[in-house]
């Protein structure tokens, strides 16, 4: 897989490390006093559960209410030092990543993108419940951007555990092209591997549109594109774009990509599934060697190098 002119202009993770190094080292000292408070209150909170069951047996037994508060007392600032650890993290750690990038960007924990924004790709149309958080908007040339982790869910009724529908990286980016239809581009796999989504894009090349074949063997092998007009969406994708798309699953790996241009707008969905949390640490694991940052480091910059790598910075015509 050829890789695109440009990806040479960010840093890679082993070109920021060293420049990290005491940031890291900080966050470690930070992260050790702080699991230490935390196992401390956890223990106490232990031995009020231990008194709760214990007296209950005894005639002591109308003490049992006080172990109940000493275990309430010391587990609930133990959960505060654990979330108060995550946020100290992104704020520190993940804020000089996404500054190390590029100092103009700007990066919140707690906000996200807003569901209308994400629900007008029209990528997922079936969810009961949303949430986005790890929000990351910026410019990069004449392209404006932004992005965030979210996570979908749908309601199966009654007792049923929700239905995990998509939990991963969404970037929404200005397209360098007018157009008026919609096209999407989506994993080949078909039903076996997506389920409920595969089902729905084919009832939509039904109702609404067609499967488009396009000349690249590589992109037909990654990907396969629904569009309600065929010459619209060749005119999208040019064969310049099909080659950085191929890039792109290439970058990701085996995670999945969804893609959608609607309204004059790039939306790209990459999947993680249940077993990541973009931006997440763990309080009682090292941030040294941690791939953890690496991982995430390496996610940020797939996305933004990707608005230079699609090239949505060469403007056509009169979009400016």
């Amino acid at each position: 897989m050829n890789t695109p002119n440009h990806a040479s202009q960010f840093r890679s993770f082993e070109e920021l490390e060293k420049s990290l190094k005491s940031t890291i080292e900080s966050l470690e000292s930070y992260r050790i006093k702080q699991r230490r408070k935390l196992l401390l209150y956890a223990f106490l909170g232990l031995i009020g559960a231990v008194l709760v069951v214990y007296l209950s047996f005894t005639i002591l037994s109308f003490l049992g209410g006080w172990g109940f508060i000493v275990a309430a007392a010391c587990l609930y600032p133990a959960a505060a030092i654990n979330l108060g650890y995550q946020k100290h993290v992104k704020q520190t750690l993940v804020q000089s990543l996404v500054n190390s990038i590029d100092k103009s960007f700007r990066y919140s924990a707690s906000q996200g993108l807003l569901r209308e924004r994400f629900d007008e790709s029209h990528l997922f149309p079936s969810y009961s419940t949303y949430g986005s958080e790890d929000y990351i908007t910026g410019k990069i040339g004449q392209t404006a951007f932004e992005m965030g982790e979210v996570t979908l869910h749908r309601d199966m009724g009654g007792d049923n555990v929700d239905k995990l529908v998509f939990k991963g990286l969404v970037l929404i980016a200005d397209f360098n092209k007018h157009f008026q239809t919609k096209t999407f581009v989506l994993p080949d796999a078909g039903e076996k591997l997506f389920g409920d989504i595969a089902t729905y894009f084919q009832s939509f090349s039904k109702k609404k549109g067609e499967l488009i074949y396009l000349e690249d063997p590589e992109f037909e092998k990654n990907y396969k594109v629904y569009a309600d007009d065929p010459i619209e969406s060749r005119y999208i994708l040019s064969s310049s774009l099909m080659m950085r798309l191929n890039w792109l699953k290439d970058k990701v790996g085996k995670y999945k990509v969804y893609i959608s241009f609607v309204n004059e707008k790039m939306f790209v969905a990459i999947d993680y599934g249940y077993w990541k949390n973009l931006f997440e640490v763990n309080i009682h694991k090292t941030l040294k060697k941690n791939k953890n940052v690496e991982v995430f480091y390496n996610q940020m910059l797939a996305c933004v190098s990707m608005i230079d790598e699609l090239n949505l910075n060469t403007r056509i015509w009169t979009k400016l």
